[in-house]
């Protein structure tokens, strides 16, 4: 924000703080760094897994591949393009980053299967092909049942992580807006027949961020606080309207009219939500940010591998009753994933980042970039 812009919004005058200028001032001091709110998204998740009232999970998927595709291309433009093997370098490097983690929670969620708390992957977890198939996250979103489902979303990065160089080639063509509305055309097709889990419904969320990298675009302070503010009006909105609450508390979906609209909402959120993300990834990252981002990946995965012991133990008891176990379920996938992230994430990473630098002119990503890597 310009020094002009600061002055402009600046006031101790208590009247303007209830003025839309007041209100902007104040939205536009609520910056949270990329780190912080990668691992809000994965919090996202976590509470859409596990209460019927949270039924924006799919918001945070949306918006992580937004998030994807304007790290990957920050990266690959400024690091990767300088390597001897460009294709080669950038796909070992994202092989590197994702698979020490995914095996630790595939393992663990073995563990928990072959311990009888699995659910309907218990039996699978004695067939040897269904068990080979779990440890590797391409094709993972075909599998039934998933090992950890929510590894569905990290075959679809996999696939974006194998077709990058293309899609960046296309991207910065004279042709990235037809690629765009092509995009948004297969995602709708592809979700109106069912496909929902599928790299064309998420490929158009993609792409956007590539182009926020792409053209450097910032949203003005107007816009990124009249997305901040459409957000919490949806949300407010679908709380207080009798019919969205009620189906919520019952059934945990967003339904109006009988129709379900909740993944149309959290569609809806997540675009609203890029003007918000196109400031965010350019705030400057704090050494916690930067853990807690990097931690909001095991998360991602761990939080499902310890559901079914959870479900298994206390799942049967009343609301109330239940409260003290499922604070402590939210704190021992937090412990387990603090434990995946210090001992194997993090000391792998570092091999990881030595490996690229030895094919890259430019030095290792910065910590923001680091991230996404």
């Amino acid at each position: 924000m310009s020094e002009k812009n600061k002055q402009e919004f600046d006031t101790s005058d208590w009247k303007s703080r209830v003025t839309a200028r007041g209100w902007i001032s104040g939205l536009r001091d609520l910056q949270l760094t990329p780190g912080w709110f990668r691992l809000l998204l994965a919090t996202a998740v976590v509470l859409y897994h596990t209460s019927k009232v949270v039924f924006f999970g799919y918001w945070a998927v949306f918006v992580f591949f937004v998030l994807s595709g304007f790290w990957l291309t920050e990266m690959f433009r400024k690091k990767y393009m300088h390597a001897k093997n460009t294709t080669l370098v950038f796909q070992a490097s994202r092989v590197f980053r994702i698979m020490p983690v995914f095996l630790a929670s595939s393992l663990l969620g073995l563990a928990t299967a072959w311990g009888g708390f699995g659910g309907p992957i218990v039996e699978h977890a004695q067939e040897p092909l269904w068990v080979a198939r779990s440890l590797v996250p391409l094709g993972n979103s075909a599998l039934q049942p998933r090992l950890i489902e929510t590894v569905w979303s990290l075959d679809i990065e996999v696939q974006f992580y194998l077709l990058f160089p293309i899609i960046y080639a296309a991207m910065i063509s004279r042709k990235q807006w037809a690629m765009v509305a092509s995009c948004a055309a297969l995602a709708a097709i592809t979700w109106i027949a069912g496909y929902e889990n599928s790299l064309l419904t998420y490929a158009l969320m993609f792409m956007i961020g590539i182009l926020i990298s792409h053209l450097d675009w910032q949203a003005s302070s107007v816009v990124y606080c009249a997305s901040i503010t459409l957000i919490l009006a949806l949300f407010v909105g679908v709380l207080i309207y009798p019919e969205s609450r009620s189906s919520l508390l019952s059934e945990g979906a967003i339904i109006m009219g009988g129709h379900d609209l909740t993944r149309a909402f959290n569609v809806a959120m997540a675009l609203i939500t890029v003007p918000f993300v196109s400031l965010n990834v350019r705030v400057k990252e704090t050494s916690m940010g930067y853990h807690a981002g990097n931690l909001s990946y095991p998360i991602y995965l761990i939080h499902w591998v310890l559901l079914g012991p959870y479900i298994a133990w206390y799942g049967g008891l009343p609301g109330r009753e239940r409260l003290p176990y499922f604070i402590g379920y939210l704190a021992l996938s937090f412990i387990v994933s603090l434990a995946i992230y210090a001992l194997i994430d993090r000391p792998i990473d570092r091999l990881r980042r030595n490996f690229v630098s030895r094919y890259t002119a430019k030095p290792s990503a910065s910590k923001s970039e680091a991230l996404a890597a």
